[in-house]
């Protein structure tokens, strides 16, 4: 990691308390330590946080489209209204999170821990994301997700919504 890569992720962990609104976008807070971070609003577009510790963090309606968080830890984490479109968020633990009226359109979900995690509000959740993540019976999902569950981590899933991208 460069000097100037360390540093930003020190002055976010330095100031974690106070991070609402900030402009991040592409910063490198990678294995960042901002647990319980106030970063309501802040701007993370494009940052890689990878293996960042962001467990009970605020990242109400924390803009975080295309962002990197590949093993990311969002226990608990408050998400509600977050822009996650076209995030990665392969491998990141998201148990007991609240997504409420989250954008997730296009994020790579792939090997996300959801166990737990609210989301009966979030915006353009696909089944295919369901199935590429870990979830089980206490996840709460979207009226318009239905699953039948054919025994404790295999389901089916089936989805009643159609999507402007998905209409030709």
């Amino acid at each position: 990691m460069s000097e100037t890569n360390t540093t930003q992720r020190e002055r976010a962990e330095d100031a974690k308390s106070n991070l609402q609104k900030a402009n991040l976008l592409g910063h490198d807070l990678r294995s960042a330590e901002l647990s319980s971070a106030n970063l309501r609003q802040a701007n993370l577009r494009k940052s890689c946080l990878q293996s960042a510790n962001l467990s009970h963090a605020d990242l109400h309606t924390a803009a975080l489209s295309t962002a990197d968080l590949t093993g990311a830890d969002l226990t608990g984490a408050d998400l509600s209204h977050a822009e996650l479109i076209g995030s990665r968020l392969n491998g990141a633990c998201l148990t007991g999170a609240i997504l409420h009226r989250a954008t997730v359109s296009k994020a790579d979900m792939t090997g996300t821990d959801l166990r737990g995690a609210e989301l009966s509000d979030v915006i353009n959740l696909t089944c295919d994301q369901l199935k590429s993540a870990v979830i089980d019976r206490t996840t709460k999902l979207p009226e318009y997700i239905k699953l039948v569950w054919s025994s404790e981590t295999e389901f089916d899933c089936r989805d009643n919504k159609r999507r402007i991208d998905e209409i030709s």
